[in-house]
């Protein structure tokens, strides 16, 4: 069955590596069997430390994921310093922010013996076309891959499928089709999709063609996933698993049918966890729903029947 993981703030265990110990005694409670740190190098403000496991504590942190059997994954940092938008003026200080990032997966994944996913964002460039962004993220991509083969390979590239800001969007990958526009000619041992099921289903609700079923092209490429809900008033994402707005129950199980074997990330934020009760309580109940929906995936089709 698929790992089920979450997306791994440290302001859910308090901001410190010290407070870590408990957070994964309960992460492995609720089954967690994979993680995804969020990465972050360079000057941090106390916010960001919230957000982003910063580089002095990278060792300490996987290495207790890693001591529990959590299988690490990684996203890029959010910081501005980090968006593939930087490309278009500066590649080398674009290339320069993610070497180290790449470094550190590529030794996650010597320590783990299996492929390491690293989750990062394409270019959004609100004042350049949609085209210009796409190229950057593409010249991104091409450099990503000749500094993965330089450093052992071990890794592989997610785009990340983002919400649409509008029909004019121009970001990169704020759709299916241009999130494969993008990773089209890359190796896809190396580059595929991170496909998020709540910003899928947001962006189709602009689209009345939209289906929870993606075409096979798509989910061919998908290496890696993230869940979770919206609110039902306000549509507003990053919730735990409790409005049922989003039909990930419907679009999780076809990923697995379709042959996916990567993890499923619950991708919660704090705040909105909070915003319900206790934060823990809510991602285990997250958990909980992820987990039987696997199940009963798993056991329609170990049996024959549809997912």
């Amino acid at each position: 069955m698929n790992a089920i993981g979450s997306a791994s703030s440290p302001r859910w265990y308090r901001g410190s590596v010290s407070g870590l110990a408990a957070y994964l005694s309960n992460l492995r409670a609720w089954g967690a069997g994979a993680a995804e740190l969020v990465l972050h190098h360079g000057p941090a403000t106390e916010q960001f430390r919230f957000v982003h496991v910063i580089e002095q504590d990278w060792n300490a942190t996987f290495a207790q994921y890693h001591a529990r059997g959590i299988a690490c994954h990684a996203h890029a940092s959010l910081a501005p310093g980090f968006r593939l938008e930087g490309w278009h003026t500066d590649a080398q200080v674009c290339a320069a922010q993610y070497t180290p990032l790449l470094a550190f997966c590529a030794r996650m994944a010597q320590a783990e013996g299996r492929a390491v996913t690293m989750v990062a964002h394409g270019a959004g460039d609100t004042k350049a076309t949609l085209h210009a962004n796409q190229e950057a993220t593409r010249g991104f991509l091409h450099w990503a891959e000749g500094e993965i083969f330089r450093l052992g390979g071990g890794v592989r590239i997610a785009i990340e499928l983002l919400r649409a800001r509008g029909v004019s969007d121009v970001h990169a990958a704020s759709s299916r089709e241009k999130v494969m526009t993008i990773i089209h000619d890359c190796d896809p041992a190396l580059v595929g999709i991170c496909w998020d099921m709540e910003h899928d289903w947001f962006n189709g609700l602009r689209d009345p063609s939209w289906t929870p079923r993606p075409p096979d092209a798509f989910l061919d490429r998908v290496i890696h996933a993230h869940v979770h809900d919206a609110n039902g008033e306000t549509l507003a994402n990053h919730y735990p698993l409790v409005f049922n707005t989003v039909p990930y129950d419907g679009m999780a199980p076809l990923l697995v049918a379709h042959g996916y074997t990567g993890p499923l990330i619950l991708e919660i934020r704090y705040r909105h966890a909070l915003s319900l009760g206790n934060p823990q309580f809510w991602m285990g109940q997250s958990y909980a729903v992820l987990r039987r929906l696997l199940t009963d995936t798993d056991r329609a089709l170990r049996s024959g029947r549809p997912a």
